[in-house]
């Protein structure tokens, strides 16, 4: 089966769930790997899906062992993702003087946001777009776990 067949499927099972569980904030993505996947959702072993991601932060800010903030139950989010499930409190985030949600209605490149509750949206994001919305919103401050990508030194040449 295709991956766009399971991604249909999959968003319709979140839809439906998202109808009789309550949960403040979700993501779906790839890895190459189970395990990886695993991994990233507890932001352990250093897995990254983005060449700019820092994957040493997404973990501290969990409550549980760390006593982190949980500040992507609403104040941030932790990257942008091919579907993204936030609340309210992320769509009143401020970017570029409007609201998040806003934002990504009027910069139709940005993909879709639709309701799928009473206090969920579902925020769908095309592959050709992920990377500039997660420059784009890690440059603004909003992502947790953004890391600015390194500025290339020249090779030296030895005398």
């Amino acid at each position: 089966m295709p991956i766009d067949d399971i991604y249909d499927h999959f968003i319709g099972f979140v839809e439906d769930a998202s109808k009789k569980i309550s949960y403040p904030y979700g993501i779906v993505y790839a890895a190459k790997k189970v395990t990886d996947a695993f991994y990233y959702a507890e932001g352990e072993k250093l897995i990254k899906l983005f060449p700019c991601e820092d994957p040493r932060i997404f973990n501290k800010e969990t409550p549980g062992r760390y006593k982190g903030k949980a500040r992507y139950r609403g104040d941030m989010l932790r990257m942008v993702y091919p579907c993204n499930m936030i609340n309210e409190n992320h769509l009143r985030i401020q970017i570029q003087g409007m609201t998040l949600g806003e934002w990504i209605v009027n910069e139709r490149s940005l993909g879709s946001l639709r309701k799928i509750c009473n206090d969920l949206w579902l925020w769908e994001v095309g592959k050709e777009e992920i990377e500039g919305a997660n420059k784009c919103l890690g440059d603004a401050g909003i992502l947790l776990a953004w890391q600015s990508p390194s500025p290339t030194k020249p090779s030296r040449t030895l005398p």
